[in-house]
């Protein structure tokens, strides 16, 4: 009797788990969709069934999908405070166009970046955000003052775009690093702009972001996504050999019952 429970528990337990991850995913996959929608509908000023997308969500299912899905509650929180900020730029009558769009790109870039562990769309920044660096150093060279304010700008506006999506997929560690560089170069911009001025900071805030792009590029596959796939396959696997080995070993002992009957 024992064993049989152990084969039930061996069976039904990696099956649950993995009804319970699909159910998460499905829903993620939905508030993917529903935040995109949300965000084409806002672009065509179309603010009333933008909002309707949304609330086809609330907080408490948001928390609920995350929680599922596995998310600590640090990350939760970044998606229900970006949720939270896109309902208010839709509720607001003062925030123009522009603002109502912003707000409605970062629900779509975390909603992205919930159940997208290679490639997230906030990647898709990096041509825009390297191009920006280079328009701010080409800015000193030029000594064109207004020119390097308006592309230092640019870059700390794409920087804030992308910041909670980024908190989604990368270490606290380095988000804190990043942070701390962009305050820095924000801080010392006149004397970035100086004649002669050393542009290290430039350069290497620059660099640090181009290898966090070309990290989340790789199409290399979330190791701990492998073993959680070769984990539960193998005691599927495991228990089903153990079932038909059971199942041989009984009919076998039935066939020779039989037999024994017979002589």
């Amino acid at each position: 009797m024992f064993k049989k429970i152990v084969v039930l528990l061996m069976i039904f337990l990696p099956l649950t788990m993995l009804n319970h991850v699909a159910s998460a995913s499905s829903q993620l996959d939905l508030f993917d969709r529903k935040s995109d929608e949300a965000l084409q509908l806002a672009k065509l000023q179309r603010y009333e069934d933008s909002m309707g997308a949304l609330e086809a969500f609330s907080v408490g299912a948001l928390q609920k999908m995350t929680s599922r899905a596995g998310f600590k509650v640090e990350e939760q929180e970044v998606a229900i405070s970006a949720y939270n900020q896109a309902i208010e730029a839709l509720e607001d009558s003062n925030a123009d166009l522009a603002d109502k769009v912003t707000a409605l790109t970062k629900l779509r870039l975390v909603a992205d970046a919930i159940q997208t562990v290679r490639h997230p769309l906030w990647t898709e920044m990096e041509g825009q955000m390297m191009a920006t660096f280079e328009e701010a150093k080409r800015a000193v060279e030029e000594k064109d003052q207004n020119q390097f304010h308006s592309s230092l700008n640019k870059l700390l506006s794409q920087y804030d775009l992308i910041y909670d999506s980024m908190k989604l997929n990368l270490n606290a560690e380095t988000m804190q690093g990043l942070d701390s560089k962009f305050q820095y170069i924000n801080v010392i911009r006149p004397q970035l702009f100086k004649q002669g001025a050393d542009q290290k900071e430039l350069d290497v805030l620059q660099y640090d972001m181009k290898q966090i792009f070309d990290k989340m590029k790789e199409d290399e596959a979330d190791p701990s996504l492998w073993w959680v796939i070769f984990t539960t396959g193998g005691i599927i696997i495991s228990t089903l050999s153990y079932v038909g080995w059971r199942k041989y070993k009984g009919l076998k002992e039935k066939v020779k019952g039989k037999n024994d009957l017979n002589d």
